[in-house]
């Protein structure tokens, strides 16, 4: 992978409302955000369980998320976990511009 592209994987940015992409928030730092509403608001993490999590997540994030993109948010048990395997950006680069892989990785919720 390019330097370039790990760059853009470690970033995992998401663009906060009424900033520029220049002014980015880190995606784990998103999470965190969602996991510590959830643990302290039961309601919250009702709707972050319900069949359309969009509305509870775009409270937080401050914007809508793209009609385009479903989000399934899961909850792990003491007997089961899971894994969320990340869109690879190698397996896409070839189809698609630096430029347009950039606002994918910048824009990937919002």
């Amino acid at each position: 992978m390019s330097e370039q592209l790990q760059e853009r994987e470690d970033r995992e940015q998401l663009k906060p409302t009424g900033q520029k992409m220049g002014k980015c928030i880190l995606r784990k730092d998103l999470e965190a955000r969602l996991i510590a509403k959830a643990w302290k608001d039961e309601s919250f993490r009702q709707a972050l369980l319900s069949d359309n999590p969009k509305p509870a997540i775009s409270e937080v994030i401050g914007t809508e998320i793209l009609e385009g993109v479903e989000v399934e948010v899961v909850e792990e048990s003491p007997s089961k976990v899971y894994l969320v395997l990340p869109m690879n950006p190698a397996s896409i680069s070839s189809q698609v511009s630096d430029a347009d892989l950039e606002l994918i990785a910048v824009s990937m919720w919002t």
